[in-house]
């Protein structure tokens, strides 16, 4: 009897949460592995930084072959300190950026406010110490990260604001490795790795299976001991299409087919849509669209939406239910690159220890063979005849391991004299010499050169010595701009997320540049409504769209120090200059009572009539501080006998005024010489007003009066 065939089995369908939990989990083991030439090299480069694996050639540990033998084995770690000169020159050279209109609905005053509004988000959050973990994992492995979250201000408000937070751990963080763009817009998801300990797992996820959420064993096993692992799984979601309507406003005309009547209902519509893009067609516009893109008049085009969606996961099951993401443009991770290079379409990332680490090895070795050789030096062995040595044994072996006042031998016959000891080593000059080569290799791949190799003038400034000891951050700047890059993508999330989180009624705090705060009112009722004004105060749903610039040069402290070094070298050429340039000196000066003497010196500057070189603010500032000298910025009484000279030349004027009107009702016309007197009595006012007699200048009779006036 023939056996009837198996039916073949169908593969029990997953539920949404196991789809779910299998993508990420695909995900993180297919980017660890097209990401691995980048990942395996830089764990390498922080190992060696931290002092291990310096005796490592692949597979070999040659320090543990040098200690079976009792040989030295010792790392002579150098990597640390070009590390921190790198960072050094990053932190004098802090990238600042500046908030820009991009639309026509955008404005300066909300472009400042902007700027203000993130400084102090930066401040509440330290970036500052964010941003230098970014630019360490940078510099240390070639790729670092932070985040931009949304939270509430507090336990006992709606209010939400937003912030930054390091990702402690860069190798946390599996981008997909497939994005070209620097900033990961083209990338499909991104997933962020945590360990957290079970007593905490418990506690946060009650009624939760605790398993952890495994990747791929062969390449990276995240599992530790009393810990599991979750993962957060960041990915674009579709979210439906968008329209976008227009009709250009060059060229319109009435078409045949559209009647003038209709276009005097749509007249208010039109004026709405005319060269601007609307993400949803008018009512009144549905019946007439189809024949105004068919002649041209409109244009429309589709756009495919995505979202952006958080899920926190375990092994078995999602721990937290998805969050969407407030931006659907940016991601909440910011990526930060060290040096790149595209090889064939693959993105191979590095720091500055990557091309050093043969060198520091090389280094090793070559001083632990002088330190080898120096030590066996003591313990050249005696050449000596049995018949010396005969009775003293005991005493000749601890030779090399005490110290002793004298030793006792048996005079040989055969072997005259005294008992003697091989030649001392002496420290090998080519091993040496390889040592200092190594630091130069050193020095050379990373682009760090020690300021102390570098001759100084006596008497060159310190901005010029500045200047002459930044080499290492000139060849690393591609580093320094990858930097920049990224703190400018996260000032460009902030723009695009503060205008939606920020959306009540509120008063927030804002900072300038000298890192004053000032409290700014927004999406305020405008009590005082005018003609022309908006109904709310710094509206951010509708303040338009910005743009964002990022330089990169020495801090604002920094500047401040040297604009004070350029302004002291001026004055000290030329010393009358302090009386009117002293004041910006001490401004821009930080020790204790600069500003003190900055103000006294402002009144002494508005005793001697110097007042109009300050503005608004800085007499306001100067009058809150020294009330009393009010009274001297009140103007003059006028000087008499100049008093005399205009009314008498005034009077001159009103005779020659009176000739003139006589002699155009004689005559319909006006004597040259009327005209030229007339002016000639001007010209004589305003020497007067001016301080300077009438014709210093310029000789009224050179002046032509026309013919017939």
């Amino acid at each position: 009897m023939a056996r009837k065939p198996k039916e073949p089995t169908e593969k029990p369908e997953l539920t949404r949460e196991e789809e779910l939990i299998s993508e990420a989990r695909k995900f993180v083991d297919d980017n660890l592995t097209l990401d691995s030439h980048n990942r395996v090299p830089a764990l390498d480069d922080l190992r060696m930084k931290v002092g291990e694996d310096h005796w490592k050639d692949g597979d070999v540990d040659f320090k543990k072959e040098r200690r079976d033998e009792g040989r030295p084995a010792i790392e002579f770690n150098r990597l640390p300190g070009l590390s921190s000169q790198v960072i050094g020159d990053l932190r004098e050279n802090l990238p600042s950026c500046q908030v820009h209109p991009a639309d026509s609905q955008a404005s300066i005053d909300f472009a400042t406010y902007y700027e203000g509004r993130i400084r102090q988000i930066e401040a509440d959050c330290n970036a500052d110490t964010i941003y230098d973990t970014g630019a360490q994992q940078v510099v240390d492995g070639g790729f670092g990260n932070w985040r931009v979250v949304t939270d509430y201000i507090h336990d006992d408000t709606f209010d939400q604001t937003a912030r930054l937070e390091p990702i402690e751990n860069q190798f946390a963080v599996i981008w997909d490795a497939l994005a070209q763009r620097w900033d990961k817009t083209d990338a499909r998801a991104v997933a962020v790795i945590a360990r957290i300990h079970k007593d905490r797992y418990k506690r946060e996820f009650k009624g939760k299976d605790p398993a952890s959420f495994e990747t791929d064993p062969g390449g990276n096993n995240w599992y530790l001991n009393d810990t599991y692992t979750v993962c957060e799984y960041i990915r674009k979601e579709p979210a439906g299409n968008k329209h976008l309507y227009q009709i250009p406003g060059a060229d319109i005309r009435i078409s045949d087919e559209v009647t003038a009547k209709e276009w005097v209902k749509l007249a208010v519509t039109f004026e709405y849509m005319l060269d601007m893009a609307v993400d949803s067609l008018p009512p009144e516009f549905k019946d007439v669209w189809p024949k105004l893109m068919e002649e041209g008049f409109a244009r429309e085009r589709t756009i495919k939406r995505t979202k952006i969606v958080r899920y926190l996961l375990s092994g078995h099951e999602i721990l937290e239910d998805a969050q969407e993401w407030v931006s659907d443009k940016y991601w909440p991770i910011v990526p930060v690159d060290g040096k790149i290079t595209n090889i064939d379409g693959e993105i191979w990332r590095k720091g500055v220890l990557r091309d050093a680490k043969g060198a520091q090895k090389a280094y090793n070795f070559a001083w632990n063979v002088n330190l080898e050789d120096l030590a066996l030096s003591p313990r050249m062995p005696y050449w000596l005849t049995p018949t010396q040595a005969k009775g003293h044994e005991k005493e000749l072996k601890k030779m090399n391991k005490s110290n002793r006042a004298y030793q006792l031998f048996n005079p040989d016959p055969q072997n005259p004299g005294v008992p003697q000891r091989t030649v001392r080593l002496q420290a090998s000059t080519a091993i040496s010499e390889i040592a200092m080569r190594a630091v130069d290799d050193m020095r050379a791949m990373t682009n760090v050169f020690d300021p102390s190799m570098m001759q100084l003038d006596p008497d060159i400034s310190g901005v010029a010595a500045r200047t002459r000891i930044s080499r290492s951050g000139v060849a690393n700047f591609e580093i320094v701009d990858n930097v920049a890059r990224s703190r400018g993508l996260t000032w460009r999330i902030l723009l695009d997320i503060l205008p939606k989180i920020e959306d009540t009624k509120r008063e927030v705090p804002t900072r300038d540049l000298n890192g004053a705060v000032k409290f700014e009112k927004i999406n305020w009722p405008n009590k005082e409504m005018k003609e022309g004004t908006d109904p709310v105060l710094k509206d951010l749903s509708k303040a338009g769209n910005y743009n964002v610039t990022v330089t990169v040069g020495p801090s604002y402290p920094t500047q401040r120090m040297e604009s004070v070094d350029v302004m002291t070298k001026i004055t000290q050429g030329i010393p009358e200059l302090w009386s009117v340039l002293g004041d910006e000196i001490l401004r821009n000066m930080d020790y204790p009572g600069a500003q003190k003497m900055r103000l006294r010196l402002m009144a002494s500057m508005v005793i001697r009539g110097q007042s109009w070189l300050f503005n608004e603010e800085e007499m306001k500032e100067l009058l809150s501080k020294y009330p009393q000298l009010e009274p001297k910025l009140q103007p003059p009484p006028p000087d008499p006998v100049m008093v005399a000279r205009l009314q008498k030349e005034w009077a001159q004027g009103v005779k020659f005024m009176a000739e003139a009107e006589k002699t155009v009702q004689e005559t319909g016309k006006l004597k040259t010489e009327t005209v030229q007197g007339l002016m000639a009595i001007i010209d004589r006012m305003n020497g007067i007003l001016s301080g300077a007699s009438a014709g210093q200048n310029e000789n009224p009779q050179q002046r032509k009066a026309p013919a017939n006036v």
